[in-house]
């Protein structure tokens, strides 16, 4: 779990350097597409929709038997669900724009009133502001279309956070270091990409990063608890077996 600790105070350490040094990580965005499709990959992986491949994926990949499987699987699943379904709540009530919005609007190329518009005439009016934008690659904009939420706290911190951390403690603690720090590693990408696309300040991952590692935590232990149960229950059943075959034993006994 240290290092799960210590990946995420270094990650979002990281992440406050532009608000100390002044800049703006949009400014190191790769312009190459396949470096940048690459990015839009794993962001996509720590998405909404796409949270849940990682999920499955590292579930089937943790476990031996069907049971471990699911039983890892539905120990995160509802607290993965009920993270994010906070967050999407937060968003509403903090109200906070987009970095790239605010951008578009403040150049005039993006109506102020665009948070207040149905979602397809937010992708129409996001497609138009592009049209005029100059320096913003094409995979970039594809993303800023398609991303039509406020931005605090972060989805896609939130989900990543919290698959990183849960499969990464416990990989850990089966020494299977390397596919934990690959792990931490997927996640750092894609909470990255946030920033380096223009969709996030680093406030936002702050917070949505805070919900993940608590819904990580929350998983871990209601996993423990399902093992002491599955443990619990275990153990009566043997008693209740030992019982049961003594019990003739000593009717045999009794007759002698």
């Amino acid at each position: 779990m240290r290092f799960s600790v210590l990946f995420s105070f270094s990650l979002l350490s990281l992440s406050l350097l532009s608000y100390l040094f002044q800049f703006s990580w949009f400014d190191f965005i790769p312009q190459q597409e396949l470096i940048g499709n690459t990015l839009v990959s794993f962001s996509f992986l720590g998405s909404t929709q796409g949270i849940f491949i990682p999920l499955i994926f590292l579930s089937i990949h943790y476990a031996t038997t069907a049971k471990e499987c699911w039983r890892v699987f539905y120990c995160a699943f509802p607290l993965l669900t009920i993270a994010l379904l906070l967050g999407w709540g937060l968003q509403f009530i903090a109200e906070q724009p987009r970095p790239n919005v605010v951008d578009l609007v403040n150049a005039g190329l993006l109506s102020a009133e665009y948070y207040q518009q149905p979602m397809a005439e937010k992708h129409t009016l996001m497609s138009n502001a592009l049209v005029q934008a100059h320096g913003v690659p094409e995979y970039v904009k594809s993303e800023w279309v398609i991303e039509t939420s406020y931005a605090m706290p972060s989805a896609h911190a939130i989900g990543s956070m919290m698959i990183a951390l849960y499969f990464a403690t416990l990989f850990f603690a089966r020494q299977q270091t390397i596919t934990g720090f690959v792990i931490l590693g997927w996640a750092g990408v894609a909470i990255f990409s946030r920033l380096l696309m223009g969709l996030q300040r680093p406030e936002d991952i702050l917070v949505g990063a805070l919900i993940g590692a608590l819904a990580a935590q929350l998983a871990l232990l209601n996993r423990r608890r399902k093992l002491n149960q599955d443990r619990a229950i275990a153990e009566l059943r043997a008693k209740k077996l030992a019982e049961q075959e003594q019990a003739p034993d000593e009717s045999k006994s009794a007759s002698i």
